[in-house]
């Protein structure tokens, strides 16, 4: 129903009923539920990997759930979607990072799990599509969460057609993070856990948390304060800081050691100019009024004469 694998500080929760397509039912969600809880507990685990086996992510409702849904009273169907809510809300809010590894179909309620994590890595194989229009239904449970991810104009496209996205135009309008073949998709994956991992666990929880705060919050001084205060409460900042500089000291290149000799003055010997020094005393009075024809320019004034017209060649060519 649910392996739980782990690999490096990453704990993946694979789905797994690939007979029919990963579809969500009550055991599941349950299963999804209690690995949740476990896992916030295990400090080992510092993201989780949210993944499917077989050929799909997750393929939405078990149509099975789906008939007896509709068999049931309205107050057993109300607390019944309210269970699936209550599990989006708890992926969407969970204190440690979650990573949607998409390498298939993500339909409907499967679409709604990649649009409550915090990163999507996605196989260029993946769709994503909301059928629930077609058949009658409606995407009730997981729109907040799509339209948080992917924007309100795009979510008014996809929900009301049904059409399916594709992971590469997923990509181009922000629903998913990154897009790759379906043979690197794995080591994207890891390698998105350990950029997470590389941060704090109470500083990611606190991120995460204000998030949910400012989004969507008017820019207010009130806002202003609560996210002053939100810094100033975040007690891991010096063992952070801690943590970085060691860090970069561990990756900071050795010094090149040199290897100074010190030269004997005997063997050093002056560069003197080969033109000689004029014995000629010239006040400064008659050279302001000696003009160039009269006089031989000296060396430096000639190079400053073929600077000056390399200047007015380079002026007149702009």
């Amino acid at each position: 129903m649910l392996d739980i694998e782990r690999k490096g500080p990453a704990a993946w929760l694979w789905l797994s009923r690939p007979e029919v397509r990963n579809a969500l039912n009550d055991e599941l969600i349950a299963a999804l539920e209690t690995a949740l809880d476990v896992m916030e507990k295990d400090a080992a685990a510092r993201v989780l990997v949210l993944a499917g086996r077989g050929p799909a992510f997750c393929a939405g409702g078990d149509l099975a759930r789906m008939e007896k849904a509709a068999k049931m009273t309205k107050a057993r169907s109300r607390r019944e979607a309210a269970r699936f809510a209550k599990l989006l809300y708890r992926l969407h809010s969970y204190p440690k990072p979650i990573v949607a590894r998409v390498h298939g179909p993500a339909f409907a309620g499967g679409m709604g799990l990649v649009a409550a994590s915090d990163l999507v890595v996605a196989a260029e194989e993946a769709e994503f599509a909301l059928p629930e229009a077609r058949i009658g239904l409606v995407p009730a449970m997981i729109s907040p969460y799509l339209v948080k991810a992917m924007g309100a104009q795009q979510a008014r496209r996809y929900i009301l057609t049904g059409e399916r996205l594709g992971a590469r135009e997923a990509h181009r309008i922000g629903f998913v993070h990154e897009c790759v073949p379906l043979a690197e998709l794995d080591a994207a994956v890891a390698k998105a856990c350990e950029r997470l991992a590389l941060a704090g666990p109470e500083a990611l929880a606190r991120s995460k948390k204000l998030l949910l705060r400012v989004q969507g919050a008017a820019i207010t001084p009130q806002l202003a304060n609560e996210t002053a205060a939100a810094l100033s409460h975040t007690v891991s900042h010096a063992s952070g800081v801690a943590v970085l500089d060691a860090r970069t000291a561990a990756t900071r290149p050795p010094s090149p050691r040199v290897e100074v000799t010190a030269t004997p003055r005997s063997t050093v010997t002056p560069i003197r100019s080969a033109q000689p020094r004029s014995t000629a005393s010239v006040s400064p009075s008659t050279a302001v009024r000696s003009s160039p024809s009269s006089s031989p320019a000296p060396a430096h004034d000639a190079s400053a004469s073929s600077l000056a017209a390399d200047s007015s060649i380079s002026d007149s060519s702009m």
